[in-house]
């Protein structure tokens, strides 16, 4: 989990990892919780699924699951910068280097 505060609004982005009921498929769920200034509070969230028979990886589904999630819920160049901001902080958490 990572926080991040851009412009009064905080951002809390959180992973889930567990596997579906049915088939036992393995899965990463992304998670971002928007906190406004004025208390408003709302979250968005991307689940992918790998294959059954594939080796699941957690670093592998976080950023599969955080791409779905950027595409989704912050697409276009207006949201190009908090995009790359969101990026740089889940990569200085991990130890890799920014892009």
């Amino acid at each position: 989990m990572f926080i991040l505060k851009d412009e009064g609004t905080t951002y809390k982005v959180k992973f889930r990892y567990g596997k579906r009921k049915r088939k036992r498929v393995p899965s990463t769920t992304a998670i971002i919780t928007v906190i406004k200034e004025n208390g408003e509070e709302y979250a968005m969230e991307a689940r992918v699924s790998f294959f059954y028979q594939d080796r699941y990886d957690k670093n592998a589904g976080r950023k599969y699951a955080f791409t779905k999630l950027m595409k989704e819920m912050l697409p276009g160049e207006e949201n190009k910068l908090l995009r790359t901001r969101l990026w740089n902080e889940y990569h200085a958490r991990r130890g890799d280097k920014p892009l």
